[in-house]
C-alpha cells in the first residue's frame, strides 16, 4: 500500500480546513447580508432585532468587497458566494447609495427643504446657532420648508419678521405626550396658500406629525412633516456610538455596548412600524392625488418604516441623488427624506452639509410638476 508523505497529508488537510472555514464564513456572510438588505420584510412588532441589522447593511456590503480577493487567493471557486451576495443585495444597494447622472431642474420647479432643526439650534443660551439656523432658511431660496424639532425662540427677534415676509404661510402641528410629558412641534412655511391642517393619527411617546393641504399654483397637494420615533438614545448611547465608530472601546466591552443600544432602537422601532402604516394608510386613502412627504423618520432607508411610506411613492433621494447621503453624521446614516407622488418628478435631490447647528443635515431637492 502506498502512503502519502507527510507533507503531502498536511496540505490536503490545511487546503480542506480552508474551504471548509471559507464555506462557513461566506455562508454566514451571505445571510447577515440578506437579512440586513431586506430587513423591511420583517414587521418590527413581531421581529424587534431583526430591522436593527439594516443599520448594518454598508459594513455588510464592504464585507464583502473584502471577501472577494481573500477567496480568490484562497479558493478560487468560493469567489462565487461574495459575488452573488452582491448580486442580489445589488437593489437594496441602489436604495441605500443610488448612482444616478445630475440633471439640472427646470425653471418651474419648486424647491422643497426638510430640516431637524434640534430646536432651532437654539437651545439654551446658544444664541448664535439659533441666528444660524434660521439665516439659512431666510438664505435657502426653498419654496415649501418643512421644520421637524421646531420651536420659535426669541419669538421678538427680527430675523423671525423677516423669515415671515418672505413665507407668508406657515403653520404647526404638535404633540404634547401625557406619558413623557415631551412637547414637540413640527412647522411647514410655504410661499403658497395653506388651505387646511389634516388629520393623521399617530401614537407616539412625544414626536409629532403634520398633514396639510397646500394650493400650490392651482392644485391641491397633501405636505405630510413627519418627525417619527426617536431612537431615544441617551447621551452615554451617543458617547458609545462615538466611541465604537472610532475603535475607542475595548474589545471586550463591544457586545454589551451593542447589546443595550440595539435594545433601545429595537423598542423604538416596534413604535414607528405602526406610525408608518398609519401614514401608508392616508396617502392611500389619497392614491391619485398630488402628495409630498418629507421629514426625519429616524430609520434607515432599507428600514420597514421607509418602505412602507415608500409603498405609493417615489423616494426622491433615490431617484435623483448620489452617495449613500448621510443625514445623522452621528451614526453615518440617512434618515431623512423626501418623497413624492407620480405628479412630481425630482431632482438633485442631495444633503446640504453647509450648516452645522442641528445634529441633522437639511435634505434639498427640486419637484417639477409632471404633465398629465
Amino acid at each position: 500500500m502506498k502512503h502519502l508523505p507527510t507533507k503531502t497529508l498536511l496540505t490536503t488537510h490545511s487546503s480542506l480546513l480552508t474551504k471548509i472555514l471559507l464555506t462557513t464564513l461566506s455562508s454566514l456572510l451571505t445571510i447577515l447580508s440578506l437579512l440586513s438588505a431586506y430587513t423591511c420584510h420583517f414587521t418590527p412588532a413581531r421581529h424587534s432585532l431583526l430591522p436593527f441589522l439594516g443599520f448594518a447593511f454598508p459594513a455588510m456590503v464592504i464585507l464583502n468587497i473584502i471577501f472577494i480577493p481573500i477567496c480568490f487567493m484562497a479558493w478560487r471557486r468560493s469567489v462565487v458566494m461574495p459575488l452573488l451576495t452582491l448580486a442580489l443585495c445589488l437593489p437594496a444597494l441602489r436604495d441605500y447609495a443610488p448612482i444616478n447622472i445630475p440633471i439640472a431642474p427646470p425653471d418651474d420647479a419648486i424647491k422643497v427643504l426638510s430640516f431637524n432643526t434640534l430646536h432651532m439650534g437654539g437651545e439654551g443660551d446658544d444664541m448664535p446657532k439659533y441666528k444660524e439656523t434660521i439665516d439659512y432658511l431666510i438664505h435657502s431660496d426653498a419654496d415649501i420648508i418643512c421644520l421637524q424639532e421646531y420651536c420659535r425662540v426669541y419669538p421678538d427677534d427680527p430675523l423671525w419678521q423677516t423669515l415671515d415676509s418672505i413665507y407668508p404661510h406657515s403653520a404647526t402641528a404638535a404633540t404634547n405626550s401625557p406619558q413623557t410629558g415631551h412637547f414637540e412641534q413640527v412647522a411647514i412655511y410655504s410661499r403658497y396658500p395653506i388651505i387646511r391642517e389634516e388629520k393623521i393619527d399617530m401614537k407616539t411617546r412625544g414626536n409629532a406629525l403634520g398633514a396639510f393641504l397646500v394650493d400650490i399654483n392651482g392644485e391641491q397637494v397633501h405636505i405630510i412633516n413627519a418627525h417619527l420615533e426617536t431612537m431615544a438614545l441617551s447621551l452615554d448611547n451617543r458617547a458609545t456610538i462615538d466611541a465604537l465608530k472610532h475603535f475607542r472601546i475595548p474589545f471586550r466591552d463591544i457586545p454589551d455596548s451593542i447589546a443595550g443600544i440595539a435594545y433601545k432602537m429595537a423598542l423604538s422601532t416596534a413604535i414607528r412600524a405602526p406610525q408608518a402604516d398609519a401614514i401608508n394608510a392616508f396617502i392611500s386613502e389619497h392614491k391619485g392625488e398630488s402628495i409630498i412627504v418629507c421629514g426625519d423618520f429616524n430609520d434607515h432607508p432599507l428600514s420597514y418604516t421607509h418602505q412602507t411610506i415608500e409603498t405609493h411613492l417615489t423616494d426622491c433621494y433615490a431617484a435623483s441623488a448620489n452617495g449613500p447621503g448621510f443625514s445623522y453624521p452621528r451614526m453615518n446614516v440617512r434618515i431623512d427624506n423626501i418623497l413624492c407622488s407620480d405628479h412630481w418628478k425630482p431632482y438633485q435631490c442631495h444633503i446640504d452639509r453647509t450648516i452645522k447647528t442641528s445634529d441633522h443635515y437639511p435634505m434639498v431637492c427640486w419637484l417639477e410638476r409632471e404633465s398629465e
